[in-house]
Parts: C-alpha cells; structure tokens; sequence
C-alpha cells in the first residue's frame, strides 16, 4: 500500500513539475516549432508555443525529428549535429522560380565574415526552403564522411566563400537551389585527396547559379551534375569544373566563364586524374572557351559528346592533356564542323585544339524539350486503304500499303511491335500487315501479318523505316520516352537503306542528308502525292517529310545522324504528314 502511494506521489510530482517549468513530460512530439521572437511559453511543441531560435529547435529535437521554421529573420549561425529535416516557410518551392519579396525563412548569420548560415555534422540532414543572406558559407558540411545530406528550394545569396559546401559528403543530393554572388563556389564538393575520398555518389542537379568564381566545381566521384544553369561570372573561373571519377555531367548550360567545363583545373595538390567523365546534352555558349583539359589530366575515358558548343570567344574545346579527346557528335556553332586547320579545313564552327577527335559531328543544333510525363506528342497519317480482295475473304486485302517511320524515340511502354497494334487498335485503325526492310540481307522481313505481331518484341527506333498496309484510314499516335536520350543513328548499308527523318520538321535532302554520301534518294509514295526519285545533284528541289520512309542508296557504308532527343514538352502536337509544306 505504501509503495503504491508513493508512487502516486511521484508521478503527481513529475506532472506538477512539467506544469510549473513548461517542460514536455514525455518526447512524444517529432515535429518542433520556430518562428521569429518564440511565441507563447516557447516549449517548441505548436506554433502558439514556438522556440525564438532555430537552434533552440534543433538542441530540443530527437534525431529523425522535423523542425519547422516560420517566415521571419534569424541572426544566428545553426549547427546541425543530429540526423532531421529542416523545413523553412518555402519548403517545396523551387528556390529558382519562387516569389522571394516576402514569407521567406532567413537566415543572417551575425558574424559572416567567419560563420557558416546551416553547418552540418551529423548524417541524414535536410535542409529545404530557406534564403541565406551574407554568410562565410551558406549551407556547409563540415564533418568528414558525412552520408545522406539534402539541401533543395534553398536561396544563397553574398556568399563570402561557397554557395553550398559539400566537402566530403557521401549520398549527398543538392536540388532545385538559386546560388548568386558567391565569392569562390556557387556549389562545390569534396577536398583533393590522392585516394580519392573527397566527395561521394553526389547528385547536383537542376539548380541556378549566378556570378560566382565557379559555379559547381570540387573533387567528386561516382557523381552527377546534371540539369543546372550556371552563368555570368564575366569568363573568369570554371562553370563547371574540378577532378571527376566516374561522373556524369548533363544536359547543363554554362556562359560567361572561362571555361563552360574544366576537368582538372584547379591547382590544389594533390592532383589525381580525372576518368570516366562524360560530358553529354550540355550548352555551352559565349564562354571564353567551352571545354577545357588541364595538361594534368590523363585521358582515361573522358568523352565530350551530344554538346551543343558554340559562340565561345577563343573555341569549344582546348584539350592540354597529352592523349587525344574524343569530341566527337557535337554541334559546333556551323553545320561545316569546328575550326581546326588540320583536321577540318574549312570548318566555321567553334575552333578546337590538336589532340582531339571531332568527326563526325551534329549538323545542327540538338532538337531538346522538356516533359514530365510521357505524351502524345504527333500521329502519323495512314491516309491510303486497302481494298478487300474477295467479299467473302476479309483477311485478303491489296493496295493501302503506307510509309511509316517515328522522328523521336518512343517510350517503353509504345515501342515494340505488339504496342503498334494496340495503339492502332484503340485508335480505330487495323493493321493487315507491316514489315521492315532488312538492309544486311537486302530483304523483307514480315512483322505483322493478318493482325498478328509475327515479332512481338521488335523495337521501332526513330529512323527507321516501314509500310503498313491498313484496312481503313487512320492516324497512328507516337508516344514519347520521357527520360534523355541521345541523338538516334542509323547505320546505313552499301546499297539500299529504308530510312526515316529524326528531325522535327520536314527538311530538304539535302539538308536531311547532309552528312551521308548517298547516289540515290528515291520516295515511297506517300499519301494524295506522286512517288519521286532523285540524284544527289537534283536533291535540292525535294524534301523528307516526317512520318514518312525513303529509299537511300549508298555506294558505301555511312551513318545518318538526327538531332532529335526526348523528352518533348507535353503540349507539343504535330500530325507528322500534315507538316510537310
């Protein structure tokens, strides 16, 4: 009996306490308070009841916990030591598009000069929605090996040294952030080292980065780079630049730097080598030159290709390394190449350095949209019927045979042979029979026959051509890839090639041909128009239309290169044989 009073004493005690002192009883909350001044008794645990400090937030959470923090100005200098997520006011808006006059989380560290606005050291941090005005360093990890960072929708401005530092962070991601006026790095990551232990399996992607020294740069291995805007520093520094192990730099556009990318630039020892880099779907304009290659550097699978380089002050690419670069299938300003007096005399593009290996190149620039979904983005017109042979066969049919081709690359799910007949099917259209020509064995090869897929899983790739014969007029949608691909390629036989366009608007022969040394062009008859046939001296009257498929006689092999990439933007329509005026 005693021992169950005192108990009751004790737990009246604690409760009694937790009252008078305002102190949680039990860590049962995940979710902490902030807002500017604290409101209420400030135990953190509701917005009426909100810590002052963020760090107030941070030093009361539990690891995994969430700190909100509402709009207002904090002067302080956060350290993070313990895994959470940190939400400011504009948590899930994009830093780089967002209205930033007002409802903003800022941060105004009190000494800038040296203090970093977020230092992380602990494992497991995000750090989402906030602007960062006038610190040493906006967001910095400042811990060695430090795994599963975030930083996104995060607006840096006036940094006296780095944007955002990374410095050896590992799983580290960095999204949809605006960086301006950073004094050294917009974004940089991971500290020289030999052994290569800087930082790990990075993703920086689809940020802006405006007027810093460099604007993404450090030592980064098993990393991407991909999707960011990095400009206006005034051709000073690297846009894009550092060592590279194993990374992958895409689809970025980089101006006003010395160089739009700089593998091996910087000067820290020691020094490792870069390899297996590739640089792919980047534009890289009006810098003072667009790629560069410290003489460093060993060439160890470094490709630059699927770049739209051009209009760069000195040229596209200065390679000092001793080995030879491959740059080849880049867009160099002109469809007659880059400017190298010994490799391309008479090349108007963009000058590059010896040691490098340009041919073939785009001929012109790459066609590129954007999408987050996959879409309808054309139809191809199948205009011309059969006719039934016997009123009592339905299965027999002649005539209403039509040329087919896709310019772009389609999505998995639309692709194969089976999906042409399901596509043609929930659009009212029944396809008697297809086929492919073969141009190794320089035959027919059936595909569809009485509505039947005779190859189920054969793969329609943009380029190619077809006929299909059809028992009623139709169109055939083209379902899109929503994920980057490259430019197609065909492979073209000596003799005859059936091909299509990979481009998305109809273009003249010689225009569609230009980089393919082809004697014959001769046309399938297409829909309500006359079959023609031309020499490459008569080419220029005529033009390939999309949609459609052509005959291409070589008296050598060659390669046909598009400039087509997907994704294409969701509101993009085109009746593929109604564009051919």
């Amino acid at each position: 009996m005693k021992q169950a009073i005192s108990l009751l004493l004790a737990l009246a005690l604690v409760l009694s306490l937790g009252l008078v002192t305002g102190l949680p009883v039990m860590a049962g909350s995940t979710t902490w308070y902030v807002v500017e001044g604290g409101t209420g008794n400030q135990t953190g645990q509701d917005w009426d009841h909100a810590f002052g400090t963020i760090q107030a937030g941070i030093n009361a959470s539990g690891s995994d916990d969430t700190v909100m923090v509402g709009a207002g100005t904090y002067a302080e200098a956060v350290v993070i030591d313990k895994t959470l997520t940190l939400l400011g006011a504009k948590h899930g808006e994009d830093a780089r598009t967002r209205d930033t006059a007002s409802g903003e989380s800022i941060i105004q560290v009190p000494n800038p000069d040296d203090d970093s606005a977020f230092a992380i050291a602990a494992d497991g941090v995000t750090v989402d929605g906030f602007q960062i005005a006038d610190a040493r360093v906006g967001v910095h990890v400042n811990a060695v090996d430090v795994a599963a960072v975030v930083v996104r929708n995060t607006h840096v401005q006036n940094a006296g040294q780095d944007g955002i530092n990374l410095w050896r962070a590992t799983t580290a991601v960095v999204e949809y952030n605006l960086v301006q006026n950073a004094e050294t790095s917009g974004i940089t990551g991971g500290r020289t080292t030999s052994d290569w232990t800087g930082a790990l399996q990075v993703t920086i992607r689809n940020n802006e980065v405006v007027n810093a020294q460099y604007g993404i740069t450090g030592f980064l291995k098993d990393s991407v780079i991909k999707g960011n805007l990095v400009m206006d520093y005034e051709y000073e520094g690297a846009g894009i630049g550092g060592q590279f192990l194993n990374t992958m730099i895409e689809d970025n556009t980089v101006s006003g730097y010395s160089w739009g990318v700089g593998v091996g630039f910087r000067a820290y020892p020691p020094r490792p080598s870069s390899e297996k880099v590739r640089v792919e779907g980047n534009t890289l304009t009006e810098n003072y030159a667009g790629i560069y290659v410290h003489e460093s550097q060993t060439i160890v699978e470094i490709t630059v290709n699927f770049n739209d380089i051009a209009d760069n002050i000195v040229g596209g690419v200065v390679n000092e390394a001793a080995e030879t670069l491959n740059v080849r299938y880049n867009w160099w300003g002109h469809e007659t190449g880059p400017d190298h007096d010994g490799l391309n005399l008479g090349g108007q593009g963009d000058a590059v350095s010896d040691d490098v290996h340009i041919g073939p190149w785009l001929y012109r620039p790459q066609e590129q949209f954007v999408s987050d979904a996959p879409c309808y983005a054309g139809s191809v017109l199948l205009a011309n019927e059969a006719t039934k042979a016997t009123a009592d066969n339905a299965t027999s049919y002649y005539g209403g045979w039509n040329s087919f081709s896709t310019p772009v690359t389609l999505d998995s799910s639309a692709n194969r042979v089976s999906d042409l007949l399901d596509l043609a099917e929930e659009n009212g259209l029944s396809i008697v029979r297809a086929q492919r020509f073969d141009a190794e064995t320089q035959s027919w090869v059936a595909i569809i026959m009485d509505d039947e897929a005779l190859d189920e899983d054969y793969t329609i790739e943009p380029g190619e051509g077809f006929f299909i014969q059809v028992s009623q007029k139709g169109s055939l949608p083209i379902l899109v890839r929503t994920d980057p691909t490259m430019p197609p390629r065909r492979d073209l036989v000596a003799g005859w090639n059936l091909v299509g366009m990979s481009s998305l608007k109809a273009e003249a022969v010689t225009t569609a041909l230009s980089g393919v040394d082809y004697s014959f062009v001769l046309s399938a008859k297409p829909p309500n128009a006359e079959a023609w046939s031309v020499p490459p001296d008569e080419a220029g009257e005529r033009s390939l239309h999309l949609g459609e498929a052509y005959w291409v006689a070589m008296g050598e092999p060659g390669i046909l290169y598009g400039i087509t990439t997907t994704p294409v933007q969701d509101d993009m329509t085109w009746d593929l044989n109604q564009l051919d005026e």
